[in-house]
């Protein structure tokens, strides 16, 4: 089981510094569900939807060309549930790129529209974050 402290320690396999780490999607929902995204350690990522408790987690791999890195699904032909901007749940999608945003962001660019993702954890259960944790540690 890999730590918060092993993502921040920098760059992973081939991934690049601006792309390894913890985002959430920004703005937040607000509501009692947050989304939030580990990329690395190595080439692989996993984007958690969390509420009170984890909702659902899916998990796939990363390619990294001159593009920006790409986020596949884990079998690489299949498609991904990403969220939609203003945030939603997600509609299936076969890539998404992510590029640097400015502050430490990532910009993601799919058939669902563009997202920008905050450095750190959303957590969950809205804007009081009353069951705030790290949706990745049970994983």
């Amino acid at each position: 089981m890999a730590t918060r402290e092993e993502y921040d320690a920098g760059p992973h396999g081939e991934l690049p510094p601006w792309a390894t780490g913890f985002f959430y999607a920004d703005p937040p929902t607000g509501g009692s569900d947050a989304l939030d995204l580990r990329v690395g350690p190595g080439l692989q990522f996993a984007q958690a939807v969390t509420g009170c408790d984890v909702i659902g987690t899916e998990y796939g791999r990363v390619r990294v060309d001159d593009a920006g890195v790409w986020l596949l699904s884990e079998d690489g032909g299949g498609t991904i549930d990403w969220p939609t901007n203003p945030p939603s749940l997600g509609l299936p999608v076969t890539t998404v790129l992510l590029v640097p945003g400015p502050d430490g962001s990532v910009v993601a660019s799919c058939e669902a529209g563009v997202s920008s993702w905050s450095p750190g954890l959303n957590c969950g259960c809205g804007e009081l974050h009353a069951c705030c944790y790290d949706p990745f540690l049970a994983q």
